[in-house]
């Protein structure tokens, strides 16, 4: 079966086999973050980092709420709740505390810094993430007001990560501290994986804060 776009949307068996797999991925990490979460300086950064992870299984579900016979509008909703909110999102979400866990395991930005960003980026997500998806409802009979709203709405998402990214650009600059073992400097010894993950942001900065916002408007 499909969901009503046979020729753009995955087939019901592979949505669910999907799932499953999703499932399997995040049993796979809850079992590796375990033991850190016992850990008292990290336990609260690793916490997020697999509420980030369990949002991905959780919120494709509503993917599976309708079918080739489901009305239009309806479609549409829930169509858009699984481009918007879990791509641009949950995805977006689970990326910044990604590259906060590692740049705080880079001993780039501490833990607490690390924290705050994921928890601004939950806030700005869940206060705006909901009325962003409003950009994408061209077709439902949606007024141009709305949609503008929510275009500027969506275009907060990448803020924390930008942030993040500058931070730990900072505490390059300034640290000196050289490795006890090699002798060099953290950001010669890690420079390929420490560029690797400034890229990230500033390539999500352009991609989804700059082209994207301009798109999203009416």
């Amino acid at each position: 079966g499909h969901q009503g776009y046979e020729y753009l949307d995955l087939g019901r068996f592979w949505q669910v086999l999907l799932a499953v797999g999703l499932v399997f991925w995040l049993v796979l990490l809850f079992r590796a973050l375990r033991p850190v979460m016992r850990q008292g300086n990290r336990s609260e950064l690793g916490a997020l980092f697999l509420y980030a992870a369990a949002a991905i299984p959780i919120f494709y579900l509503p993917a599976l709420f309708f079918g080739p016979r489901t009305n239009f509008a309806v479609i549409d909703n829930w169509r858009f709740w699984i481009i918007h909110l879990w791509v641009e999102g949950f995805f977006e979400l689970f990326a910044t505390v990604l590259v906060a866990v590692m740049f705080h395991l880079l001993g780039l930005v501490t833990a607490k810094t690390a924290t705050r960003v994921v928890y601004l980026d939950a806030i700005l997500y869940l206060g705006g993430g909901i009325l962003g998806t409003g950009h994408h409802w061209y077709f439902t009979g949606q007024g141009t007001l709305n949609m503008g709203v929510a275009s500027c709405f969506s275009a907060l998402e990448v803020v924390p990560l930008t942030l993040l990214t500058l931070d730990a650009w900072d505490f390059i600059r300034l640290r000196s501290r050289r490795c006890e073992e090699c002798g060099e400097t953290l950001s010669d010894r890690h420079r390929w994986t420490i560029n690797f993950l400034m890229a990230v942001g500033v390539w999500n900065f352009v991609g989804a804060g700059i082209f994207g916002f301009l798109i999203n408007p009416p």
